[in-house]
């Protein structure tokens, strides 16, 4: 395959470029930086120009997507070598005159100062954190390699570091779980934000992040007071989890894997706490069995839910295969990995 025109540039093409640019208009030159971040990188003398172009749109575009770098040195055989860097073109932007396109500087994880992935103590997310504003702190929470620090330090209402005022604190947590970057998070940091957070509807808002692989995070929510969060917490919670501790009687009895999940579950059917059960009535990860259960008490208790349970148990029936005897009747991770290891099993002894 041919490779683009703009692959290589030098002082061609770079002409034709910056003639195609200034004949275009905001939303031209931003279709023209698009393409050229695509098929290589957008040339220095281009970058300055869109820097300070006299449309907002394509200083704000530049700002939040463009690829922007500011190291002005690089180790090449064994010395350091000068090299083209974005250093003018970042500090442009950053007194750009209006202050959304410096906001939208900040949620650039292509600029060294605002990417925290190895910030383990703070250091470098508190010192970007001080020297911006509100708006830019916003923008700052929506980056997606923002840091577990800044996440424990504002969804945290007793922490005092980042001094702020109760309205900008609850401002910044939401724009924090509107965010990619919890997403990003190992479990294990997801775990430790959850257990510091203080408002109930902040941590439903970080389980919203979490998936059932999400084992330690859940495991934390599972019994949480407040009932939103045990019922996201329920509709994502991993039998597999729990099964895997008894894996060999899973394998000699698979039919039976709901009795593994009613040990998991006891304090949830005792109660009955309904919220909980909402949330497993959302759960395809369940046995049909289980499923079967948690309908029959939602029922009793007249819950719009029992019918959601229902709904599921359809979906797994669905997803079943009719003609294998040894389906786990769930259609999560463990169910698959059993119904082939029981095949496996059945074979050597056949």
């Amino acid at each position: 395959m041919a490779l683009h025109r703009y692959r290589v540039i030098d002082a061609y093409t770079l002409e034709e470029l910056t003639r195609r640019y200034i004949g275009s208009d905001a939303r031209g030159r931003i279709r023209l930086l698009k393409l050229l971040d695509k098929v290589s990188t957008i040339p220095q003398p281009l970058k300055l120009r869109a820097a300070k172009d006299r449309h907002v749109e394509v200083r704000e575009w530049l700002a939040r997507y463009g690829q922007l770098e500011q190291r002005p040195q690089t180790w090449v055989n064994g010395d350091y070598q000068k090299e083209t860097n974005d250093e003018q073109v970042v500090s442009t932007l950053m007194n750009d005159p209006d202050p959304f396109v410096r906001a939208c500087l900040r949620e650039n994880t292509n600029i060294s100062v605002f990417r925290f992935s190895w910030d383990w103590d703070g250091t470098k997310a508190l010192r970007a954190f001080q020297m911006s504003s509100h708006l830019e702190r916003l923008a700052l929470m929506r980056n997606e390699s923002a840091c577990k620090w800044l996440f424990q330090n504002i969804l945290n209402e007793n922490s005092t570091p980042l001094e702020l005022q109760p309205k900008e604190r609850r401002e910044l947590a939401w724009a924090a779980i509107g965010g990619k970057a919890l997403k990003n998070l190992r479990d294990d940091e997801k775990a430790e934000i959850f257990s510091t957070t203080t408002q109930g509807e902040w941590r439903r808002g970080i389980l919203w992040h979490c998936t059932e692989e999400d084992h330690k995070t859940i495991d934390r929510a599972l019994g949480d007071p407040d009932d939103s969060c045990r019922t996201v917490a329920h509709s994502k919670f991993n039998p597999g989890r729990y099964v895997a501790k008894t894996w060999g009687l899973v394998v000699r009895h698979p039919a039976k894997m709901h009795r593994y999940e009613e040990l998991a579950l006891k304090v949830v059917y005792e109660k009955p706490d309904i919220p909980a059960l909402n949330g497993l009535a959302h759960n395809a990860l369940l046995t049909v069995a289980t499923l079967e259960k948690v309908r029959d008490i939602l029922d009793e208790h007249k819950s719009i839910d029992a019918y959601t349970a229902k709904q599921t148990i359809d979906k797994i029936a669905k997803a079943s295969d009719p003609n294998d005897p040894y389906k786990f009747q769930s259609i999560g991770l463990e169910g698959m990995v059993s119904r082939i290891v029981m095949k496996v099993v059945r074979n050597i002894f056949r």
